[in-house]
């Protein structure tokens, strides 16, 4: 597995995937207070709503999943990610909220994504240590992601740079499925 560039793609999407989610769940109550001026306690009960969005999207993109391909369901976190953090970068109000649930949705979809890309990447055999392998790309999102919310917020004032900057991470790890179907397309031939 580590000798092929279909693990170092997929590490890198499913990075690319995860740090959305992670960006938020590390900044969410800030966010909400700053954004949207919500006290403390009321961003709390927010933030537990990310929880339970996270939730039901690991089991709606896993359900979905099955019938439609990993490489697709991932091409459309991507995408919904991407238009989502667009929204947050220029909206306040309900629109964020929302936008910011269907992070969280995505983000729980893209979890739910490792271990049965990696199965179908890389078979059955040795699944544990190959999906422990591939889940690596979990821990470096949960560096990357709230580390660049920081670094922005604190450079710049604020976090719309921050969301922009998700969204064309997310355009690229559009383009980096769009490879892994090409890539998987050849050697099926």
């Amino acid at each position: 597995m580590l000798k092929t560039i279909t693990y170092y793609v997929l590490l890198i999407a499913l990075n690319l995937g995860t740090a959305s989610g992670l960006m938020i769940a590390g900044h969410a109550s800030g966010m909400l207070q700053e954004i949207l001026t919500f006290t403390p306690d009321r961003a709390a009960v927010l933030v537990g709503f990310f929880a339970v969005f996270n939730a039901l999207g690991r089991i709606l993109f896993g359900f979905v999943s099955d019938r439609l391909g990993r490489y697709n369901v991932m091409m459309i976190l991507f995408g919904v990610v991407c238009a989502a953090m667009i929204v947050m970068s220029s909206t306040g109000g309900v629109g964020f909220l929302v936008a910011l649930f269907i992070v969280s949705a995505c983000y729980g979809g893209f979890t739910a994504m490792f271990s049965p890309v990696c199965a179908d990447n890389f078979g059955l055999k040795n699944l544990s240590v190959n999906y422990a392998f591939l889940y690596i790309a979990y821990g470096l999102a949960g560096f990357i992601g709230p580390q660049l919310a920081a670094f922005i917020r604190t450079t710049s004032g604020g976090y719309a740079l921050a969301f922009t900057v998700v969204a064309g991470m997310s355009a690229f790890g559009f383009v980096l499925v769009l490879a892994l179907k090409a890539m998987r397309r050849r050697s099926a031939s």
